[in-house]
């Protein structure tokens, strides 16, 4: 369930996008080498476990079904699509050969997506069973079958996956690092799907590890889409701030190496530098949680106006005021970031479907090339503008930042920093602000996913709604998920 995204020192989108390009190639080599030799080898399930969770995360979508040209289901059937695929796997699968061994894993994940429940824990109890399964890969096993069942509007499912995980906090301390990925794993899963306590829960109970780990171990504590989530639920709770001021202090501290560990291995001095300094970017972004949001500075502006508002920030940039009224989803992201690109159809979607005070924006900026030419910042914005306007007809207002080149020290080019991304920091990309009409931020999201999508279209719902009844209750400060009433949907 987790969102595909840019980042530094974080998971790529390109990088997911160079492993399918990678797949479909093998796929490709597979075939010729069938061609010559007449005897292929099986596909095993982790393959097309691995398949599955390509098509899940979007890299990949299914090919239609219904006709026999190459066309791509349609976004509103592309969970059928793949369920019908899936269940073509475990048929062909069940015809080849009884599964076995590290196999039994993918297998069962197989086995829930195309819903066979019962079949899928079948499957991971045999692997549990195993004679002489190490520690490791039994808690392998239950993090999957948690992950895999970890949906909170089944209550069947979501009590299979908290079962799973009761399992999982009964090992031994050693795994304490499987651990905190399970509780992560269903804090997610109730964070997308509205419930932002039973998720408040189940993070807490992931940091309240990080204490407890080695120094070596600590590095799954920080990161920025984790600690987000967690901010985005606790901002609209009572006593919210404090509680996540408390929670980044404590890892700032953790963070910290020891001398000892120093000059046993110098490479953890620098470890706790960056943690400490991806953390701080963290801390800064979601301090915007509750607060009022700094305006968007650009020099190019489609789909809306420019503002009035002369910005020093260079030559021609403008900033554009977000505390007049308007309700605003703004997505951060780049052209070379590939989760950032694939999540624009669906802020179209968001936008296609809003009311008149909500608006959708995306910020981007210039890179200071395109593809492997380098450009100046007004050639590369004639190229953007054609992608984003005249190639794929985007509606949503978008600003974008084409900031001159500066001179670096080593006698280089680079172009000159965009403020907006300096004001909203950005570790990862594609990164979510929901701004209020009072211009207070609401909602900050990392990543993107069918998930994420969802989450923010219940979002914008419950703020138009608070707009509409604004003259008998005072709007909260921070996120709707710190109140249940967004459960009630």
């Amino acid at each position: 369930m987790s969102a595909p995204n840019c980042g530094k020192g974080h998971r790529s989108g390109a990088a997911l996008l160079s492993v399918a390009l990678l797949a479909c190639g093998c796929a490709l080599r597979a075939a010729a080498q069938e061609a010559s030799q007449g005897s292929p080898l099986p596909v095993t399930a982790a393959e097309y476990d691995w398949g599955l969770n390509l098509y899940g995360s979007a890299v990949l979508k299914p090919l239609s079904s219904s006709s026999n040209s190459a066309s791509l289901a349609r976004p509103d059937s592309v969970t059928a699509a793949i369920k019908a695929r899936t269940h073509a796997w475990t048929t062909q699968l069940e015809a080849a050969a009884r599964v076995g061994g590290m196999q039994l894993d993918p297998m069962g994940e197989l086995y829930a997506a195309d819903g066979q429940d019962g079949v899928a824990k079948a499957e991971f109890a045999a692997r549990l069973a195993t004679k002489g399964l190490s520690q490791d890969d039994r808690a392998y096993t239950l993090l999957l079958a948690t992950r895999v069942f970890a949906r909170p509007e089944n209550a069947e499912r979501i009590q299979a996956a908290l079962s799973y995980m009761a399992q999982l906090d009964a090992l031994p301390p050693s795994a304490i690092v499987w651990k905190f990925q399970g509780h992560v794993t269903l804090g997610e899963a109730y964070y997308v799907t509205g419930d932002g306590p039973a998720a408040a829960v189940q993070l807490m109970q992931a940091y309240a590890m990080t204490p407890h780990m080695r120094f070596e171990q600590r590095g799954v504590a920080y990161d920025p889409m984790t600690f987000s989530m967690l901010a985005d639920v606790l901002s609209g709770a009572p006593n919210g701030r404090a509680r996540i001021d408390s929670i980044g202090k404590e890892l700032l501290s953790l963070a910290q190496v020891s001398p000892e560990l120093v000059a046993k291995d110098s490479a953890n001095f620098w470890t706790s530098q960056e943690r400490i300094k991806y953390l701080k970017v963290t801390l800064q972004l979601t301090a915007h949680l509750g607060h009022a949001a700094p305006p968007i500075t650009a020099m190019h502006w489609y789909n809306t106006d420019a503002p009035t508002a002369v910005s020093t920030a260079a030559p021609g940039a403008a900033s554009q005021a977000l505390n007049d009224g308007t309700i605003r989803l703004i997505e951060f992201g780049e052209y070379s970031c590939y989760p950032c690109r694939m999540a624009l159809p669906g802020m179209e979607r968001i936008r296609e479907a809003s009311p008149s005070n909500v608006q959708i924006w995306y910020v981007t900026e210039t890179e200071g090339s395109w593809g492997t030419t380098v450009y100046a910042p007004e050639e590369e914005v004639r190229h953007l503008e054609h992608y984003y306007v005249e190639r794929k007809h985007y509606g949503m207002r978008i600003a974008l930042w084409a900031g001159p080149k500066d001179s670096t020290m080593d006698d280089g080019l680079l172009p000159r920093a965009n403020p907006s991304a300096a004001a909203y920091p950005i570790l990862a990309t594609p990164t979510f602000v929901i701004v209020d009409g009072k211009g207070v931020v609401r909602h900050i999201a990392i990543g993107y996913s069918k998930d994420i999508d969802q989450r923010l279209r219940l979002d914008l719902r419950y703020l138009a709604a608070e707009a509409g009844r604004r003259a008998s209750a005072e709007p909260l400060s921070g996120s709707p998920l710190g109140r249940t009433a967004l459960r009630d949907r």
